[in-house]
């Protein structure tokens, strides 16, 4: 099933994002917002928890603050043909 946002696009509701934020009235905002659009939502308070999403469930897309974003390397992922390096 598609959907139509308010952004034009058509957009598959099944699609997972990610959202990592520590603030977790900042977590709730997003979620909310990408909830309305029709996304299924995953959500993380540390680098620790998303790991273990990433690894276990196909993410589509990431929404995280900047801080977060720096720690591991978006180029590559276990849902994708090459492994996710994570960075120490």
């Amino acid at each position: 099933m598609l959907l139509k946002s308010k952004f034009g696009k058509n957009k598959k509701l099944k699609e997972q994002i990610l959202i990592i934020e520590s603030n977790t009235v900042e977590l709730r905002k997003i979620r909310e917002i990408f909830s309305k659009e029709g996304f299924n939502i995953m959500t993380a308070t540390d680098i620790v928890t998303a790991k273990d999403i990433i690894e276990k469930i196909p993410i589509k897309y990431i929404v995280s603050e900047a801080s977060i974003y720096n720690q591991f390397d978006l180029n590559q992922s276990k849902n994708n043909p090459e492994e996710r390096e994570w960075k120490k």
